[in-house]
């Protein structure tokens, strides 16, 4: 019976088949005549359509037509709904779009039509645009699409993309050329990229040196060439810079840049209300000290979570030493626990909870100080049963607990009598 009824399946749609296409013939024309209208909008409307039937050859006649179409309009939207084809007309068309519009429009769009077609004809227009284009987004826009090819290859790199992309971000004129290369190096992870990089350090513009400070931490790969050049960068006293360069150096994992380091987030700053290039410097410094994780850089940190005329920079102190396994940073973090500087407080009990296993013991310890303050010690119980429930292997913390918690009792409702109250 199955058989069967396959068997009729197949001979019903066979005998359909040519409907369907004499059916899809009749619609592509109808398109066809639509597209000869004078008005754009038609003309675009009969686009969208076709898109839809970029199997027909004669579908994609009409893109690369309309890719010469008077109205600027229409031969953006061509671009935007070009479609994937084979056809080996449709790669010269959109090159000479790319060499020859003159709507820099069109010319962006058309650069990012090329981005992942190999064919030389395509890269070389698009190393073009990104050295000769007067507009500087389809310079922007060439950028990106080169280092598409590069970003995603699935083989061997192109040699030849990646010479022009490190060529233009040492040699080209256009300061925004080069921004640009910097930036689209961030996602590059070829080693050979790591040399120009280093020197558009020193370049005259701001943007390309922070672009290329800021690729290194972006490209996560560890780059000891790069840790002496950052170091110098953040020496350079441009917080814009100097930022992106704290940034990458926290990625590097090497300790030569800690002391550096430890000089910027000491440095004073007219602190304001509002979001400024310093408070970022400093914040980036204290997250970087944090992810380097030297024990050199633990009691600055707690000098700055405790002291620093800036609260946001204290928030991010108290994070940065919730990263080390370490007992001085779990109980500086717990003293901060009640502090009453807004925010530091869930700031140091949120970076206890992430050091996790490694805050254990210094907080067991500071649990059986009778000498410590109560609200303290009942942070400390709160974390350790947090960080040790439901682990075996951690069932003596929790035997802490419980007893602490027995101990303690009617101090524990005390407590929470008063701050109900309170409430």
């Amino acid at each position: 019976m199955v058989s069967r009824s396959i068997l009729f399946l197949t001979v019903l749609l066979t005998a359909l088949t040519p409907f369907q296409i004499h059916g899809q013939n009749d619609r592509v024309t109808e398109l066809l005549d639509e597209f000869e209208s004078d008005n754009p909008e038609d003309r675009k409307s009969a686009l969208f359509s076709l898109s839809n039937y970029e199997e027909d050859p004669r579908a994609v006649e009409v893109f690369i037509k309309a890719l010469a179409d008077d109205n600027s309009e229409v031969r953006l939207y061509a671009l935007t709904k070009f479609p994937k084809t084979s056809d080996p007309r449709a790669i010269p068309a959109i090159v000479d779009v790319q060499n020859n519009d003159g709507d820099c429009l069109v010319r962006s769009q058309a650069a990012e039509a090329l981005a992942g077609i190999e064919d030389d004809r395509a890269i070389d227009a698009l190393i073009n645009a990104m050295n000769s284009d007067e507009s500087f987004m389809v310079r922007g826009r060439a950028v990106n699409s080169l280092a598409s090819h590069v970003r995603y290859s699935r083989h061997t790199v192109n040699e030849k993309i990646l010479s022009a992309l490190c060529s233009a971000l040492l040699v080209n004129d256009e300061p925004s050329t080069r921004h640009a290369v910097a930036w689209a190096m961030h996602d590059i992870s070829d080693p050979r990229v790591v040399e120009p990089l280093i020197l558009a350090l020193n370049d005259e513009d701001i943007n390309v040196r922070k672009n290329a400070a800021e690729a290194f931490g972006r490209r996560r790969i560890k780059e000891p060439r790069a840790v002496e050049p950052l170091i110098r960068t953040l020496k350079t006293d441009i917080p814009f810079v100097t930022t992106w360069a704290a940034f990458s150096l926290g990625k590097m994992d090497d300790f030569r840049a800690t002391g550096p380091l430890i000089d910027v987030l000491n440095e004073d700053y007219e602190v304001t209300e509002y979001i400024s290039d310093e408070r970022d410097e400093k914040w980036f410094t204290a997250g970087a000290l944090g992810e380097l994780g030297d024990p050199r850089a633990i009691e600055p940190l707690i000098h700055v979570m405790n002291n620093h005329e800036d609260v946001v920079i204290r928030w991010k102190a108290a994070e940065s030493l919730g990263m080390f396994d370490d007992a001085r940073a779990a109980l500086a973090l717990l003293d901060a626990s009640v502090s009453e500087v807004e925010g530091l407080g869930n700031e140091a009990v949120f970076a206890l909870i992430d050091m996790g296993e490694p805050a254990l013991e210094p907080l067991s310890t500071a649990l059986k100080d009778k000498k410590r303050d109560f609200e303290v010690q009942l942070w400390a119980a709160s974390i350790i049963g947090e960080t040790s429930k439901d682990n075996p292997e951690l069932e003596s913390y929790m035997k802490l607990v419980e007893k602490w918690h027995k101990q303690n009792k009617r101090k524990i409702q005390r407590y929470s009598r008063r701050h109900s109250e309170e409430r």
